[in-house]
């Protein structure tokens, strides 16, 4: 017995391309980068840090 299952749409891919052309874009994922190594920098114990 064969059953279709329908394929469920992913919800936040209504949102994928919304920054394609927002200016500030480029520098939002720099800023994220710099955050993210201070943060890795610090170490596990650093707040907001998940390990």
């Amino acid at each position: 017995m064969t059953v279709d299952i329908p394929k469920a749409e992913n919800p936040v891919m209504k949102w994928a391309g919304a920054f394609k052309n927002d200016p500030h874009f480029d520098e939002m994922l720099e800023d994220i980068a710099f955050l993210r190594k201070m943060r890795c920098s610090r170490g596990p114990k650093s707040i907001g840090h998940r390990a």
